[in-house]
């Protein structure tokens, strides 16, 4: 139960500051050459998560996700990414992640969107099974209406210590809405 309340309480969170943030914004939003608003999205991105402490240890990998925007309030997406990391720091492990996001768009502006949100991953693998939920922000470049380079930053928080992992999670690839 702790749990849960931990997870709505970073959705709720991440929904208010998101809101906030839209309603103080006053660039105006330019959408012509953005991907529609109801459409499937495909991504493929190399990974990697460093430490913040420490040795700055690091794993790489790769990373596929399926999602769909749509609007509720704000313009949103919401899917599901699937990574496969490799950590050669500490035991040579393999790392696996299944994650569930939903990311809000908080401003457009020509062919660069900015989006915050956060997501709920477990990750499994040569290594004990945990939970977490990240804030993330997600800058996308759009390259043409339907194709994108993107870039992503989160901030693990470990449902099982109930502490930050002191580690960003990185991404950068490309995007294809269809």
């Amino acid at each position: 139960m702790k749990y849960i309340k931990t997870l709505v309480a970073a959705l709720v969170a991440t929904a208010l500051f998101v809101t906030a943030a839209s309603a103080a914004t006053n660039a105006p939003a330019v959408t012509a050459s953005v991907a529609n608003n109801d459409a499937w999205t495909l991504t493929l991105a190399g990974a990697g998560t460093t430490s913040t402490k420490g040795a700055s240890d690091t794993a790489l990998g790769a990373e596929l996700g399926i999602g769909h925007t749509g609007k509720l309030i704000l313009p949103l997406e919401a899917g599901f990414r699937q990574k496969f990391s490799y950590d050669s720091a500490g035991n040579n492990s393999y790392i696996h992640q299944s994650k569930v996001y939903t990311d809000f768009t908080v401003l457009k502006f020509w062919q660069l969107e900015l989006q915050a949100g956060g997501n709920v991953a477990y990750a499994y693998g040569d290594t004990a099974a945990t939970w977490t939920v990240s804030p993330e922000a997600v800058a996308k470049l759009y390259l043409k209406k339907d194709v994108w380079a993107f870039g992503r930053v989160e901030y693990p928080y470990d449902l099982n210590k109930s502490a930050f992992q002191n580690s960003l999670v990185y991404t950068l690839g490309l995007g294809l809405s269809f």
